[in-house]
């Protein structure tokens, strides 16, 4: 899809207007990106700002910052709780949101960092988890960034902060990149951490479980489908590179002196140059490319000679050992990764959803496909959706994975695959089995486009054709149950060309049905009770939402349109 977006400081910032139908509601000029479990509050997250909205009072709470600050929602799947709690980020560190207010969360290292962040909090809010950047790291440095944290609340409401336990090696045995928690269960005892690996081209999960004397037991998750386990045991561990001798490490004091004069004696002089002050010639060798020649003890400096050449010889084996791991690694790993950043726990702990993804033909990275995990399962048990690039965004209680496409993109359709089902189905398609044809009415009054779809043949030539009253459903996010569900979408589509977003409520009475209980009149003795969907398929008991009702009695046969 071909669209032109708007930035989402723009669209957080933008007025709304609402409109209600029963069970629905649409908001214009929002870009809510998550609700709490019981459906009551929603947030929308900007570049700059954070907005959380009261369903029930209409009340919004505004979190923006002064110049220079900017705010940013957590990424798990409980980014908000059932009383307006939300948590995040700010560009000094991780954040509560909270009845307007925004309160800073202790940190043990990474002040001044913008990699620090949380991600998900507890329904009761006493515990939260994200992530922390090591002092001095940086996005460039070839050390580990950031590690996972705990902040668990406190008696006079103010949090802790502890580091988890997290593996010190990626899976061939080298420091990671990165290591963050991106979710936790409702009850507090399971965490999602995500590790990226030393060459930042792998992404897995790990699932931690607290044990009863407050431990975690650490396990790999969904990797059966990134390297096969024992072939990769077989291959040993992957070269650690050599590192680089410093000069500056063999300074004296005094060198340091000398050192510094230089830097600013170069900066000088390129700055008159620069003003056509000096000619190029008369400006000196920045000192950085020589620092060598500041070492003035002669001992320092042969022993700055030495550990010099020592690590040519080692780069030189490390590189040789390299690439010759690299041709190792190609016969045990699939060439695929999780998506980062999308590590999302099911409110039970019972199941994990991700996007998996890999390069194509093509070496685009456009190839995803969402997948769940079973967390409890003996073997790793992952199950690949049926479409392709899809961006998983929730999972419920139950399995159902809410997936979305393009996975690019921010206005995209939605799709469901069902708890113990082998393929998904469109939003519409899964309302209309959930017997929930006036929720697909809003929809389709609301929500139909003419759509101009882009298509890259094996040329790479693209091709642009319109579908006329095409569904854009959006970016979809469920309650835990499955029961209530956002989404928002951006409409370049309408003279809105602006964010929206709008809620469905399957909790609701469906518009036009009558009470299910007002038709239950039966003549006779009960003799048999049989149960079906409205597609006439028998099921073995009522179940959530519209099904039908068969009554066999000795004075004949009575069917009635029950909802649960």
């Amino acid at each position: 899809m071909k669209k032109t977006l708007l930035t989402l400081a723009c669209a957080c910032l933008a007025g709304s207007t609402l409109a209600q139908t029963p069970g629905a509601t649409d908001y214009k000029g929002n870009q809510f990106t998550n609700l709490s479990a019981n459906g009551t509050w929603l947030i929308e997250s900007g570049l700059e700002s954070i907005r959380v909205y009261n369903t029930e009072t209409g009340k919004f709470y505004d979190y923006i910052g002064n110049e220079g600050e900017s705010y940013s929602a957590g990424l798990g799947s409980n980014v908000i709780t059932e009383n307006g709690t939300a948590v995040g980020a700010s560009a000094n560190g991780a954040v509560i949101f909270k009845d307007g207010k925004i309160t800073p969360l202790p940190m043990l290292t990474g002040q001044g960092s913008t990699m620090n962040g949380a991600n998900s909090i507890t329904p009761d809010g006493k515990r939260i988890v994200g992530f922390l950047a090591y002092d001095g790291a940086d996005m460039g440095g070839a050390n580990m960034m950031t590690y996972p944290v705990i902040w668990t609340q406190k008696e006079d409401g103010s949090y802790e902060c502890k580091a988890l336990p997290f593996p010190n090696k990626d899976y061939v045995g080298l420091e990671p990149q990165s290591v963050l928690a991106t979710d936790i269960s409702a009850d507090g005892k399971r965490i999602v951490v995500q590790v990226t690996s030393n060459d930042g081209f792998v992404v897995y999960p790990i699932l931690l479980t607290e044990n009863a004397d407050g431990t975690w037991q650490q396990q790999l998750k969904g990797t059966s489908k990134l390297w096969n386990a024992e072939k990769l045991a077989l291959i040993g561990k992957a070269p650690v590179e050599p590192k680089e001798p410093k000069a500056t490490d063999y300074f004296s004091e005094e060198d340091y002196v000398t050192y510094n004069k230089a830097i600013q004696e170069y900066a000088q002089a390129y700055e008159d140059y620069q003003n056509g002050l000096i000619g190029f010639e008369e400006v000196p060798p920045n000192p950085e490319y020589n620092q060598s020649n500041y070492i003035s003890d002669p001992a320092k400096k042969a022993e700055f000679t030495a550990a010099s050449q020592s690590y040519e010889l080692a780069s030189s084996q490390y590189w040789e050992d390299y690439y010759a791991f690299q041709e190792k690694l190609k016969g045990v790993t699939y060439g695929t990764s999780y998506a980062y950043n999308n590590a999302l726990i099911s409110a039970n702990g019972k199941y994990l959803g991700s996007t998996l993804q890999w390069a194509d033909e093509r070496g685009l990275e456009s190839s995803c496909t969402p997948a769940v995990i079973t967390l409890d399962s003996e073997k790793d048990n992952v199950k690949e959706a049926d479409l392709k690039n899809n961006l998983t965004t929730s999972i419920t209680n139950d399995g159902m994975l809410v997936h979305a496409a393009p996975f690019n993109e921010t206005t995209r359709s939605s799709y469901i695959m069902p708890a113990n089902a082998d393929k998904s189905m469109a939003i519409d398609e899964w309302l209309k089995a959930e017997g929930r044809d006036d929720l697909n009415k809003f929809l389709d009054e609301n929500y139909r486009f003419n759509v101009e779809k882009i298509t890259v043949d094996e040329e790479n030539n693209q091709n642009i054709t319109t579908v006329e009253d095409s569904l854009v459903s959006g970016t979809c996010f469920f309650t835990p149950d499955g029961k209530k569900m956002v989404s928002f979408m951006y409409d370049s589509f309408s003279d809105l060309n602006n964010y929206r977003s709008y809620t469905l409520d399957l909790t609701s009475k469906p518009s036009g049905i009558e009470d299910a209980l007002a038709n239950t009149e039966i003549e006779g003795e009960v003799i048999a009770r049989e149960y079906f969907n409205l597609q006439g398929q028998r099921i073995a008991a009522p179940v959530s939402g519209l099904y039908l009702e068969k009554v066999t009695t000795t004075k004949g046969v009575f069917t009635f349109k029950r909802l649960k």
